[in-house]
């Protein structure tokens, strides 16, 4: 048995991410106790685990989103992408947040150029000498 399956928390770590981004939409921000701090909680939509924001991360939200106002948040949508920091002298992953990256446009059809027919044929097996 894992560690997190014999200690589940609701808010969200690193290793929930499974090395790679994620795209999720904020439902709602709120403050929590805990231990002894309030903390800023994001929660999105199709999960229950939720977030606790550190100041870089809700630094990078606030810029991906335009908005210091949280109260602005909710039904945008981020990235959480997981990350190794620097914590006390140690390598630990962390989880980090940038703007949810815009949908790729998809492939434009090529452009086909006629190419006038001048009556010549090009290059017919009799010109091959072999």
């Amino acid at each position: 048995m894992k560690r997190s399956e014999a200690f589940p928390s609701k808010y969200l770590k690193a290793a929930d991410l499974t090395g790679k981004p994620v795209i999720v939409t904020i439902k709602s921000v709120d403050y929590e106790k805990i231990e002894n701090d309030r903390k800023v909680v994001v929660s999105f939509k199709g999960t229950e685990k939720q977030l606790i924001l550190n100041l870089t991360n809700f630094i990078s939200i606030e810029k991906a989103l335009g908005s210091d106002n949280t109260d602005d948040w909710p039904g945008s949508k981020i990235t959480l992408f997981p990350t190794l920091v620097d914590f006390k002298g140690d390598s630990v992953e962390a989880i980090r947040c940038r703007a949810a990256a815009p949908p790729k446009p998809a492939a434009p059809e090529p452009v086909r150029v006629p190419v006038p027919d001048d009556g010549d044929p090009g290059i017919t097996d009799d010109d091959i000498p072999f």
